[in-house]
Formats: structure tokens, sequence, C-alpha cells
């Protein structure tokens, strides 16, 4: 898997460079498309390479699809976002009985660590005591207030889900999502459009109300017709012009999900897009492989044959 990940990692430095050398005539030179810091080809070498390969949709949600960003931006911020993501999923799943979530129950008894199923109005939930979350003698009160009805034990308490409910930072994680699938699309001609720099600038500062909090959910059933992977990017035309990045979330053992992030075309600087809510008609940009002389479509060209297809 190591050597694998280092012919990615080869693979896609020399792609970018490609695509750098295309917008600036810099050469060999590989730009972290968040922290915007340069890197030379030393960067893919050595036990900690300073350069790595970052999953552009989180991997616990069911993502594959890789580019390349630098370790720091990658490891300290990009896992730390994902997390948020990934347990308000979970937490969404266990509480329509997908899945199970840790959390705590608070009752006469004291309280003890647990994993929960909710269930529908009406109907019993599953839930599970974690002995190693628990104090010994809280348990042993719990145990003895069970034995002590007849008939079904029960208990009253209440349960707390162990969830960090933060809606910027799961906000700035879709948002940096939708940043790399960009990246992965379009390259540098996406990155040095001032247009998209508040998406940048949210990534960095996920804690800050910068952008919109309001996103799309394309049907599912949509989704798994139109998008060539688990994920695609949508040029519109009407009701107005924008750039919908639409992605495929599927945790393990969870629910799916489709997410689409409006964001300005290339006629328009207005963050959300006019006329992004509701139904619009557009054509699926898929993801192009470089040609065999390395080069790919430009982003403005993609946009303007797009716009001529509909």
């Amino acid at each position: 898997m190591a050597g694998e990940n280092a012919k990615l990692r080869e693979k896609l430095f020399n792609d970018y460079t490609r695509r750098l050398e295309a917008v600036s005539g810099t050469k060999d030179t590989f730009v972290c498309p968040i922290c915007l810091r340069p890197f030379g080809r030393d960067a893919l070498v050595g036990e900690h390479p300073k350069l790595t390969l970052a999953h552009v949709l989180p991997e616990a949600l069911g993502g594959s699809f890789c580019t390349l960003t630098c370790a720091p931006c990658n490891n300290d911020m990009g896992s730390e976002l994902e997390a948020y993501i990934v347990e308000r999923f979970k937490t969404e799943d266990a509480m329509q009985g997908v899945g199970k979530l840790p959390g705590r129950l608070e009752g006469e008894f004291g309280n003890v660590g647990i994993e929960f199923k909710a269930a529908p109005p009406g109907e019993p939930w599953t839930v599970l005591i974690i002995e190693k979350q628990t104090n010994p003698m809280v348990l042993a009160k719990l145990n003895a207030a069970l034995d002590a009805d007849e008939g079904p034990a029960q208990v009253a308490g209440r349960i707390t889900p162990r969830y960090r409910n933060q809606p910027c930072r799961i906000s700035a994680a879709l948002y940096q999502s939708t940043y790399l699938l960009m990246f992965a699309y379009f390259g540098y001609d996406f990155v040095n459009d001032p247009r998209y720099a508040k998406l940048r600038e949210q990534i960095l500062k996920p804690d800050e109300d910068i952008l919109p909090r309001e996103f799309d959910i394309p049907p599912e059933a949509w989704a798994n017709a139109m998008l060539p992977e688990a994920h695609g990017v949508m040029i519109v035309k009407e009701p107005s012009s924008f750039i919908m990045p639409v992605f495929q979330l599927r945790p393990t053992g969870g629910r799916g999900r489709v997410v689409g992030v409006s964001l300005p075309g290339l006629d328009n600087t207005a963050w959300p897009p006019p006329g992004s809510k509701g139904k619009v008609k557009g054509v699926i940009a898929r993801f192009r492989r470089a040609k065999d002389d390395g080069t790919r479509p430009r982003f403005r060209e993609v946009w303007e044959q797009a716009k001529r297809m509909l």
C-alpha cells in the first residue's frame, strides 16, 4: 500500500505541476491548494513526505477519490473537520434507527456509558451499557433497580448523545470537500480564481461564518443515475448560471446522502448564486483524465462548452 500511495502521489504531482505551468509558467512545482505554499519534487520523498494524499470526500463517508495537499493541511485541519461531519451523519442515522451512537444514560441510579439506537414512537430503543465507561458502584445500583421490578426490567432515565454539535465546522467540512473536488477537476484555474477565495478562507477559519450554511439535497435516485462516480460538477444555466459540485456520501453501515454546494459561476460573484434553490437545468461535467500530452481541458473551456450544450 505504501508503494502504491507513493506512485499515486508522484502521478498527481506530475499532473498538477503541468497544470500550474500552463497557468503561470512555473515548472516542477506543486502549490498546496489550501495554504498556497509551494513545494518541489523533494517533498514527495522521505519517511514523512511533506505532500500527502487527501481524500476529497472523507474516507469514513465512502470517499476513495484522492487529490494532493501538504501534510499539515491534510492532517491538522482536514482530518479534524472531517470528524465533525462524520459524527453529524452518524448521529442522524442513529436517531433514525440506523447504526448505534455513543452517549450517557442518566437516572436516579447515576450516570452510565451506553451505545444506543433510536426507534419509532411507541417502540423500545436499543440500549447497550458500556461497562468500561461506567463507575462499578453506579452499575451495581442500576442492576439492582432493574432486578427490583417484577416483569420486564425497566428504569426511567434520560439519554444524552455524545455528539459535538459544531454547525460552523460541519459546514466548513462540506466546503472543504467542495473545494478539493473543484481542485481535482480544474486545478489552478479554479484555485487562482478570486471568486472562490472565500471557500479557502472558510476552510482555514472553520469557526467563522464566512459562507452560507445552506446546502442543496438533490434526489438520491437522480444522483445514482447521473453521477459517473460518487461525485460530479454540474454547470447550471437555468434559472441562472452557476456551478454545483455534487457528491454522494455513504457512511459505513449508515444511510446514503447526496449533497450539492452552489458556487458562483464564471459570470457572477454572488454567494449564494441567485436561483440556486429548487429545480435547475444544467450539464454534468465529468472528471477527465489527462490527455496523452498531459494537458487537461481548462476551467473556462468546460464552462463555455457546457453552456453551449444547453
